[in-house]
């Protein structure tokens, strides 16, 4: 199994099971790196990322499933947990928001509150592409630090389509 997966040459392999030891001694031997136990919905956000294709047999690889579109694949530690970071992706079509609260409420509000702004700007999308200019043209008469949000919305607006089609 090992060496048909080894035969395409990859970087990186992502496996929603476990990967046993043997298995992850010959990839490493082979400069094979192998993150194991993701859950599906990472996995399909990953392969999005990616342009990979997700295969359920070693023996049903072709080098057309094989991902080339990540430009780095790094783990890093924030607090006391590690975190798998694939990042500049030639063509992105998924992107990981970190929130972090002082409690699990406050978190769970802030994800509330992030959720109900992606939907906003989602609808302004969909209603029209013109209406984001308007808001732009708006924010110039807000007080403060209001105003400060408001000239990223044309550029995260180009990423609302990708919101409202499910992952």
């Amino acid at each position: 199994m090992c060496d048909e997966i080894i035969e395409f040459k990859p970087d990186l392999v992502v496996t929603e099971k476990g990967v046993s030891d043997l298995a992850q001694h010959y990839l490493l031997k082979a400069n094979v790196s192998v993150i194991r136990r993701v859950r599906k919905t990472d996995n399909n956000r990953i392969a999005r990322a990616c342009g990979a294709t997700i295969v359920h047999r070693t023996s049903e690889l072709t080098e057309k499933d094989i991902g080339t579109g990540c430009g780095l694949f790094e783990v890093k530690k924030i607090g006391d947990e590690y975190f798998t970071w694939v990042v500049d992706c030639e063509a992105p079509k998924a992107c990981t928001i970190l929130l972090r609260g002082a409690s699990k409420d406050v978190l769970n509000e802030i994800e509330r509150n992030l959720g109900d702004a992606m939907n906003v700007v989602r609808t302004i999308y969909q209603v029209s592409p013109m209406h984001h200019i308007c808001i732009y043209m708006y924010a110039h008469h807000l007080p403060g630090i209001y105003v400060w949000g408001i000239p990223t919305l044309p550029h995260a607006s180009q990423y609302a389509p990708l919101l409202a089609t499910p992952p």
